[in-house]
């Protein structure tokens, strides 16, 4: 090697010195000695041309500039001819003595100055000398970095070369046997046998496919030089780490070492990830030769590892947001339940404020009615009427559809007798529909079962909300009710109802819009039809809780078809209604109808009694049946003849010579009592349209002499009459207001019962220990002791004595679980105000013992005016509430005077206080003391109060307070000013009708 570099060196120096004879390399002395000679005949130019203008002075400045800018030259002077020096610098003389001669040197040297053709002088000029000359210079200059330079490229490219061979040197022999090289390639897995030095003596196939080496390329590189990458973040191990390997670690301690991962870069810049364990291989004197490495490929692993933790972390990710989603909704349901529970109440109290005058409304206009009034006053009355039943109509949709979208409306499901239910009623919207002049039939299919069960109630909601839409819809015509039945099972039926009418029809894109709640086929502010549109959208939601479904069929200007199916339970013995023998097998009657499709009705019905029906559609059809067929044993006739009258047909009938037959007169219901007293009169059979199949089946058995119940068949096919026959009922009436009680008594009083009157829960409990009482109608909404609390008190007292005093809860409050709230108190019914008068006589009824005698008639519950009309008193209106009772009246003004001195101070006091519950209930009981005078705007006064004192926002109380004080004033006033007295004596005496104190 040695050799080699001084051959390499030796070669060098001759290249140099025959490029340095050759002029091939620079002569940097030359260059020197040229620079000196331009610079002294750059100073003769100028010595010469201040020669020829006889300027000395310009010699010494150039002398004197050339010393200055050549720190090489040590003197410079101008010398003449005669030897003289003309200017010199820098103590020439001395210098330019020790080397002068005659031609120039690299140190000396002199240019001549001629003035004109003549010699005139010469330039000297004194260098420093050279610094390296002859061979030590050439050396010393460009030879010597040139050898330094050789030397070093041939050190490095020795260090190579020595590197590749001692790599590619076949070291494994020391390691291990020869047969154990070919034996390794056959792993699956990769394998490394490094030497002391961590060197790779040998590779495998399975190592240098998962590097993207061969295995000869890796041979003789250190391990741990190789790609090394950090597990998690990638960065190369090099460096500080590198002892941090398992096979530096084995080999220093001697030492296994197992499932260490390992990241390695490979040829494709894709990381592999590597499971490495390492052992040491040793001699027989337990030397450490090295270490076996081997690697399993965990990639597909880790890959599959990091997906599944990416998966983790986005589902981490997910949990956090079901998790925020889940408490934002937790607050969603809370705010929702609390709006809910919110909205429940402020239905709750929208029923009490609108039930509650509802019921004066309606109570006291039926008062009027029942009295001697002229035409025109009754034709006032009962338009005040149809609209106070309009707006209840109204309320109870609202309520209805507010308790099916809050989820707090259920089903009742009871046994009833579809054909009477369905039947009574079709027949309540009978007045309607003859006030239109338009047919209202109704027919059931007899595969409908006798019996089916299900929510009456709701059951007859839909059919007043279908059938009461197709009368309003329809002007000229017919409204036709058909009920048919399809058996599902052995224990429910499908009942299928149609309601088809004549009407102005649904345009195509309405006939699923006029479904949704407040929506309506018309929707325009010229509308000609009312209502709210909660309607349609109520009765589908009814359907859908009943396992049915409701839809329509409709074309413009002709007609609609509504269907509606319900799922009802069928009892284990109910079977549909089939054809039996009966009395009337075989019997011809003539039916007489100018409807077709009311007679076709009628004599399908005549059929499944066995009838042989004989049909006429007018007087001169039914002579001529007559004259075909004979006389008939019976006669059935609708009263709605065209241009024919029935009752006068009715006569002729009888007067034929062979008639000896009766007639069944049909009834419409405009004109029911007339027709009733004239059907008397002429001795006629009747039942009222559209008719039941078994009260037509009764009176025609009646009419035949085939039934012994012959008076109360025809009894009942009248309406139901009030009666007062049995004995009048001692009643005590709990309520706070004023006028609910005087109006209230008065309508108990008017029919016959005693009644006492107490203004609140503890003066009823005295009561009912000083007094007997057959029943007790208590309000619940009452002021320190409400009527919850008052029966459970009266239930107390009555345990272990074996009385019960019947008790009926009066209350505004119609929400989810005020009746069972009621019923759980001990009260033994209900009835929501404004009060049925069926209603509350049939809980009366129910609540009072078998032996008590009471008259069915119609029994008000408590009412609270509603005042209407301008800021000034309307007497009218005050009188007519109270039925004309002009002493009533009076004393009614003296109730309002005492009340509101008593209520006025309370009212100012709570405002002092800041009392806004004792507010709330002052200005609301002022509220309905001032509304039934009709002064609006000293309601409206009371009613922003009453809505301070619920809010506790009471900042500007105090004017409401101040208007509300100057309209009472302005009321009082009026009332002093025009007090009246009664014209008739007042049929209710205060011993039977009492105010308590």
């Amino acid at each position: 090697m040695v050799r080699i570099n001084l051959g390499l060196i030796s070669i060098t120096l001759s290249i140099l010195f025959t490029a340095h004879a050759l002029g091939l390399i620079p002569d940097r002395e030359g260059a020197l000695i040229d620079g000196r000679k331009r610079l002294c005949e750059s100073m003769a130019i100028q010595g010469s041309l201040a020669v020829q203008n006889d300027d000395t002075k310009a010699l010494h400045l150039t002398v004197t500039a050339l010393k200055q800018r050549n720190p090489d030259l040590l003197s410079a002077a101008i010398r003449e001819t005669g030897g003289g020096l003309v200017a010199q610098e820098g103590e020439h003389e001395p210098h330019w003595t020790e080397g002068a001669a005659e031609r120039s040197t690299p140190t000396h040297m002199h240019v001549p100055i001629f003035k004109g053709d003549r010699r005139w002088g010469e330039v000297e000029v004194r260098f420093t000398p050279l610094a390296d000359t002859g061979l030590r210079g050439l050396v010393g200059g460009p030879i010597l970095p040139l050898v330094a330079f050789v030397a070093v490229v041939g050190l490095l490219a020795n260090y190579l070369y020595l590197r590749a061979v001692i790599r590619r040197a076949d070291v494994s022999n020391k390691v291990i046997p020869e047969r154990v090289r070919a034996t390794l390639n056959t792993v699956t897995e990769g394998v490394l046998v490094l030497d002391r030095d961590q060197r790779i003596a040998l590779a495998n196939d399975a190592f240098a496919g998962t590097v993207g080496e061969s295995a000869d390329a890796l041979r003789g590189r250190r391990a741990s030089e190789l790609p090394w990458t950090h597990k998690r973040n990638g960065e190369h191990r090099k460096g500080e780490h590198a002892g941090d390997f398992p096979w530096v670690k084995t080999i220093d301690n001697k030492e296994r070492s197992t499932g260490v991962i390992l990241g390695l870069q490979d040829h494709d810049n894709k990381r592999r990830h590597l499971s490495v364990n390492s052992a040491p291989i040793l001699a027989d004197d337990g030397v450490c030769r090295g270490a076996l490495a081997t690697f399993d490929d965990l990639t597909s692993i880790e890959t599959r590892n990091e997906e599944l933790r990416s998966l983790l972390r986005r589902l981490n990710r997910s949990r956090r947001r079901v998790r925020r989603q889940k408490e934002q909704l937790q607050i969603a349901k809370e705010a929702a339940e609390a709006a809910n529970r919110a909205k429940s109440e402020f239905l709750a109290n929208v029923s009490h404020e609108i039930r509650t005058p509802m019921n004066a409304v309606m109570g006291m206009t039926e008062i009027v009615l029942d009295s001697d009034i002229s035409t025109e006053q009754r034709e006032q009355l009962e338009i005040v009427k149809a609209s106070a039943s309009a707006l209840l109509t109204i309320v109870n949709d609202l309520l209805d559809f507010s308790k099916i979208e809050a989820g707090k409306f259920d089903l009742d499901p009871i046994a009833f007798d579809p054909r009477e239910t369905i039947g009574d009623t079709v027949r309540t919207l009978a007045i309607r529909a003859d006030q239109k002049g338009l047919e209202l039939a109704c027919e059931i299919l007899p595969e409908v079962p006798e019996t089916l069960i299900g929510d009456t109630g709701r059951l007859q909601q839909i059919l007043v909300n279908l059938v009461g839409n197709a009368i309003k819809f329809t002007s000229d015509g017919e409204v036709v009710v058909e009920v048919g039945a399809a058996r599902m099972d052995e224990a429910a039926s499908e009942l299928h109802v149609r309601v088809r009418d004549t009407g102005v029809g649904i345009a195509v894109d309405k006939l699923q819009a006029i479904f949704e709640p407040f929506v309506q086929a018309d929707a325009s502010t010229t509308r000609k039809y009312g209502g709210t549109g909660l309607g349609l959208s109520i009765a589908r939601r009814l359907v859908d809780m009943m396992g049915g479904r409701l839809w329509v069929e409709s074309e413009l200007g002709k007609g609609s078809v509504f269907h509606f199916t319900a799922r009802l339970g069928v009892p284990a013995a109910a079977n549909p209604v089939v054809a039996q023998t009966l009395p009337l097998d075989d019997v011809p009657i003539l039916l007489l109808a100018a409807n077709v499709t009311q007679r076709g009705i009628l004599e399908r019905m005549l059929k499944r009694f066995g009838c042989k029906p004989c049909v006429a559609d007018s007087a001169a059809s039914a002579h001529a049946a007559v004259r075909s067929h004979g006389v008939f044993p019976l006669a059935v006739i609708d009263v709605n003849l065209s241009g024919d009258d029935a009752f006068h047909l009715a006569d002729e009938l009888t007067r034929l010579p062979d008639w000896q037959g009766q007639s069944v007169m049909l009834l419409s219901s405009t004109d029911l009592h007339r027709d009733i007293a004239r059907c008397r009169d002429a001795g006629l059979r009747h039942a009222a349209k559209p008719v039941k199949e078994k009260e037509l089946l009764r009176v025609l058995l009646c009419a035949l002499n085939r039934s012994p119940d012959d008076g109360a068949a025809d009894n009942r096919s009248e309406p139901i009459a009030e009666s007062t026959a049995l004995g009048p009922l001692r009643f005590l009436l709990v309520d706070d207001n004023a006028f609910n009680q005087k109006v209230s008594a008065l309508k108990l009083c008017q029919k016959g019962h005693q009644v006492r009157v107490v203004g609140s829960a503890g003066a009823a409990l005295s009561a009912l220990e000083e007094e007997t009482f057959d029943i007790v109608l208590m309000d619940v909404q009452m002021p320190d002791m409400d009527g919850l609390q008052a029966t459970a008190i009266i239930r107390d007292r009555e345990r272990g004595t074996g009385r019960h005093m019947p008790i009926i809860a009066m209350t505004a409050r119609a929400m989810k679980g005020d009746r069972e709230r009621c019923l759980e108190a001990g009260m033994d019914g209900y009835v929501t105000k404004p009060i049925d008068d069926r209603s509350l006589w049939q809980a009366v009824t129910a609540a009072l013992p078998a032996t008590a005698h009471a008259a069915p008639g119609a029994l008000p519950g408590p009412a609270s005016p509603n005042g209407a009309g301008h800021a000034e008193v309307d007497l009218a209106v005050a009188l007519a509430r109270v039925g004309g009772n002009g002493r009533i009246l009076d004393e009614l003004i003296s109730i309002f005077a005492t009340d509101c001195a008593r209520l006025l101070p309370e009212l100012q006091d709570a405002l002092e206080t800041e009392d806004a519950s004792r507010l709330c209930t002052a200005a609301h009981t002022l509220k309905g003391l001032v509304a039934f005078f009709g002064a609006q705007a000293t309601v409206q006064a009371a009613d922003s109060l009453e809505t301070m004192g619920r809010n506790h926002h009471l900042s500007e109380a105090r004017a409401e307070v101040d208007t509300l004080r100057t309209g009472i004033d302005k009321v009082q006033r009026e009332l002093a000013a025009a007090r009246v007295r009664p014209e008739h004596p007042q049929r209710m005496t205060d011993n039977a009708c009492g105010r308590a104190p």
